[in-house]
């Protein structure tokens, strides 16, 4: 399914886990029960190349742990895996803080 959507929509509007449902839970008012739709679970990717070094590995320990993932590779782009904007600037937070790096103006 995801290869199907990804050929049809650009890459930002592809869904990152798909959930099979017999039917769709409905309201009183025949309505989409929105509270009731299962959580969607991202299973992470497969294989990619494993962190080299100490500075990769708390990388990759950051963005799975944002992602709530076991872990990442890598070459892992944050939206297959459920990534988006804010998950973004809180790994940039993160980031500065385990690295001790500083923000610098372009």
């Amino acid at each position: 399914m995801r290869g199907h959507a990804s050929g049809l929509l650009p890459e930002y509007m592809v869904p990152s886990a798909f959930v099979v449902l017999e039917v769709l839970p409905l309201t009183a008012n025949g309505k989409l029960d929105r509270r009731a739709l299962p959580v969607p679970v991202v299973v992470g990717e497969q294989g990619g190349r494993a962190p080299r070094t100490a500075q990769e590995e708390i990388l990759c320990a950051l963005f799975a742990e944002l992602l709530g993932l076991p872990s990442v590779s890598t070459d892992a782009t944050s939206s297959p895996l459920g990534g988006h904007s804010l998950l973004a600037r809180a790994l940039i937070s993160r980031i500065r803080t385990a690295l001790g790096a500083e923000a610098r103006d372009p």
